[in-house]
């Protein structure tokens, strides 16, 4: 952790994605986040975010739950949200290459994060 810490600060930009499983993020994944109570709070403050999400589901308020832990865990660290994407159905790897909205609006988010620079 202490290596992916010292990237993190490095970067201005930060893309943190998880899938839903049974309505939240893998447990990998809130692992990491747990992991970061012991981070200066410098750490995160100002960070621009992009939140991906894919989920097997086709609706989208199955994300609810990860979307909204995510959006409060970066307000309350003062992090900028750029963008959330959610990619319904994205069952498999790759298989988000077949929504070309969800693609576009990566595109946008990453542009808008970096004219923010």
């Amino acid at each position: 952790m202490v290596k992916v810490v010292e990237q993190m600060q490095r970067s201005e930009i930060w893309v943190l994605g998880t899938p839903v499983y049974w309505w939240g993020p893998t447990a990998q994944f809130k692992a990491f986040l747990d992991r970061w109570v012991g981070v200066r709070r410098t750490t995160f403050k100002g960070r621009r975010i992009i939140l991906v999400i894919p989920l097997g589901d086709g609706n989208v308020h199955t994300a609810r739950h990860t979307v909204g832990m995510l959006t409060d865990s970066v307000k309350y660290l003062g992090m900028e949200l750029i963008a959330t994407l959610l990619a319904p159905g994205a069952m498999n790897r790759g298989q988000v290459r077949q929504y070309s909205e969800v693609l576009a609006a990566a595109y946008r988010a990453g542009q808008e994060a970096i004219q923010k620079s």
